[in-house]
C-alpha cells in the first residue's frame, strides 16, 4: 500500500515528521485492508488560512488494488491530526462496507 502525502497552502514546519506520523496512522488505521489497497491518498490544507478555527482539512482517497471505486473520505477539524484521524475511520468504514458488498454479492451470484 502505497501512501502519497500532499499539503496544499500550508506548509506544516516540520514535513518530514508530519508526513512519517501520517504514514504511520495510515498504516495502523488500514493494516487489515492493506493487501486490498493500491494507493492512499492524504491531501491536507488550511482552509480559512490564519484565521483559525476549525479550517483544518483532510481529504483522504482511496484506490483499491482490484476493482472498485476510489473511496473518498473528508474531515474538517481544528487540527491536522483530528482531521486525518476522522477522515481514516470513515474510509475504512466506507471501504469495509464495500468489500463487504463486493462479497456478498458474488456469494449470492454463486447461488
Amino acid at each position: 500500500m502505497k501512501v502519497l502525502v500532499r499539503f496544499v497552502g500550508v506548509a506544516p514546519s516540520d514535513p518530514e515528521a508530519t508526513i512519517l506520523d501520517i504514514e504511520r496512522r495510515v498504516g495502523h488505521a488500514l493494516d487489515r485492508l492493506a493487501d486490498r489497497i493500491r494507493e492512499v491518498g492524504v491531501s491536507l490544507s488550511d482552509v480559512n488560512g490564519p484565521k483559525g478555527g476549525i479550517d483544518q482539512q483532510c481529504v483522504l482517497t482511496i484506490t483499491p488494488r482490484y476493482a472498485g471505486e476510489p473511496v473518498v473520505a473528508r474531515a474538517l477539524e481544528r487540527t491536522r491530526v483530528d482531521a486525518v484521524s476522522k477522515s481514516l475511520k470513515r474510509a475504512r468504514r466506507q471501504l469495509q462496507d464495500g468489500i463487504e458488498r463486493v462479497e456478498r454479492s458474488r456469494v449470492t451470484a454463486g447461488t
